[in-house]
C-alpha cells in the first residue's frame, strides 16, 4: 500500500495534559492553536510553555516561550528567543520562570544564556553567567537556582542568587562531567548541593554528590573500565580558530605506542567533506549532503534556512556552496556512507545521492542503509553491525599497523 503525504501532520500535534490525582481523570489544557515543546508549572493554575503555533518540527526552531492559565485556556507571551528554547523551570511561587535561549542544532541539545523572566511584569533578565553555557536549570527556593553547564573544556556548578544578582560557581572540573550531551545535576540538601552521573575518559560511570563543593562519589560501575583505558596515553586539549573567526575546541587522545605518527580519527558534529587528501578514510553517519533536497525533503526545514540565512531560490547561494554532493568531485577519500530508512531529520536520500556521486567520480563508496533505524545507528543488533564496519574501514584504508607479510 502507498504512503500518502499531503502537508497535513496534525496526527503530530503535541498536547499539555493535567492528570488529577485525587479524582484519577486526565484532561487537555492547552489550545488547539499550540504545539507545546516543554512545559513546567508556573504557579498552582498555570504552566510556562515552549510552544510554536504548528506540530511540524521544522517549527521548533523559532518557538516561544508563553504563559498558559489553565482554567481560562488565555494565553500570553512571556519571551520571544533570539534563537531557540530550553529547559524553562518557574519559582516555587510562579513569581518568575528561567529559560535557555541559545543556537541549536537538534532539540534537547540546549546550552546557552540564561534568561529570567519576570511573570507579572514581562520584564526580562539576562544573566551573566562567567562564560557558563548553562543546560540544567532547577530553582531550590523562590531567590536560589541551581544551574550547571559547560565553559570550553570545563564543566560548571553553579548558583544564582535573584535577590543578589550573584553567580556563584560551586564546581568545575576539566577531568569529570555528565553523560549525554550537556551537563545535567538534580539538587538537594543545601541549596548549592546536588546529586549526578560523573564520568570522564579515564573515570567509569559513577553516581556522585557534590556537597559545599567537594564532589564524593556514592558508587563507581568500573566494570574494569580502568584496565580498558589503560592503552590511553597523552590528553591533550586543543583550541583553534575557524575561518569566520568562531573558536572550535576538540580533545585530542593519543595512545601509549610510542611508535609516531599516529593516524587520527576525528569525530565531528556536523564534520568536514573529505575533499583533502589529508583524509584516509571517512564515515558519514545521517549526513546533509544537499541542502536543496535536505529542505524540501526533512522534517526541518526552518533549521536549514536559520542555519544558512539564505534562501533555496538564490541560485548559487549558500545552499549550492554549503552542499558538498556539489564538490564530490573533488572528493578523493574512500567513504562509507551510513544512513537510517527512517530519518526524517537528515533522510535517507542524502547518504545515497553522496553515494552514488563519489562511484560517479570513481571514488570508493560503501552504502550502508539500516531499514529499523532512524536519526543515527542506536538499537541493537544495528549498533553492534555498524560499530564492527566503522573499524573495519579505517583498519582497512588506515590500519593501526603495518601488516606483517
Amino acid at each position: 500500500m502507498p504512503r500518502v503525504e499531503t502537508g497535513d501532520e496534525g496526527y503530530r500535534w503535541r498536547r499539555l495534559w493535567v492528570y488529577d490525582v485525587a479524582s484519577e481523570t486526565v484532561r487537555c489544557v492547552s489550545s488547539g492553536e499550540l504545539n507545546v515543546w516543554e512545559a513546567c508549572w508556573f504557579g498552582l493554575d498555570a504552566v510556562a510553555a515552549v510552544v510554536s503555533l504548528g506540530p511540524g518540527e521544522g517549527l521548533w526552531y523559532t518557538a516561544t516561550l508563553e504563559h498558559l492559565e489553565l482554567t481560562s485556556g488565555a494565553r500570553r507571551s512571556l519571551y520571544k528567543p533570539t534563537d531557540q528554547l530550553g529547559w524553562p523551570a518557574a519559582s516555587p511561587s510562579g513569581r518568575h520562570v528561567a529559560v535557555v535561549d541559545a543556537f541549536c542544532s537538534d532539540r534537547w541539545v540546549v546550552a546557552g544564556e540564561l534568561r529570567i523572566v519576570d511573570g507579572a511584569s514581562g520584564a526580562v533578565e539576562r544573566v551573566a553567567t562567567n562564560g557558563v553555557d548553562i543546560s540544567c536549570v532547577e530553582w531550590r527556593s523562590d531567590t536560589a537556582l541551581l544551574l550547571a553547564g559547560h565553559r570550553g573544556f570545563e564543566t560548571v556548578i553553579a548558583t544564582y542568587d535573584l535577590a543578589t544578582g550573584k553567580f556563584t560557581e560551586t564546581w568545575t572540573s576539566r577531568e569529570t562531567t555528565t553523560p549525554g550531551f550537556h551537563a545535567t545535576v538534580s539538587g538537594g540538601g543545601a541549596s548549592r548541593d546536588c546529586a549526578l552521573v560523573g564520568e570522564g575518559f579515564r573515570r567509569a560511570p559513577e553516581i556522585a554528590v557534590i556537597r559545599d563543593g567537594e564532589y564524593r562519589v556514592v558508587r563507581s560501575f568500573d566494570a574494569e573500565y580502568a584496565q580498558t583505558v589503560e592503552c590511553l596515553g597523552e590528553l591533550e586539549e586543543l583550541t583553534w580558530t575557524a575561518r569566520d573567526g568562531l573558536e572550535i575546541q576538540g580533545y585530542l587522545l593519543a595512545p601509549k605506542d610510542a611508535r609516531k605518527p599516529h593516524a587520527v580519527v576525528t569525530m565531528v558534529h556536523g564534520g568536514p567533506v573529505a575533499n583533502h587528501p589529508r583524509f584516509a578514510a571517512a564515515v558519514p553517519t545521517a549526513p546533509v549532503t544537499n541542502f536543496f533536497t535536505e529542505h524540501l525533503v526533512s522534517n526541518i526545514p526552518d533549521f536549514v534556512r536559520v542555519f544558512l540565512q539564505d534562501s533555496p531560490t538564490n541560485t548559487g547561494g549558500r545552499y549550492f556552496t554549503r552542499s558538498p554532493v556539489m564538490f564530490a568531485h573533488r572528493v578523493k577519500t574512500p567513504t562509507l556512507n551510513v544512513c537510517g530508512l527512517l530519518d526524517r531529520c537528515t533522510p535517507p536520500g542524502e547518504a545515497v545521492q553522496f553515494h552514488n556521486a563519489l562511484l560517479e567520480n570513481g571514488v570508493t563508496s560503501v552504502l550502508v542503509s539500516y531499514p529499523e533505524e532512524g536519526h543515527g545507528v542506536r538499537k541493537m543488533p544495528a549498533m553492534f553491525d555498524y560499530a564492527a564496519r566503522l573499524v573495519a574501514w579505517f583498519e582497512r584504508f588506515m590500519p593501526a599497523h603495518a601488516r606483517q607479510l
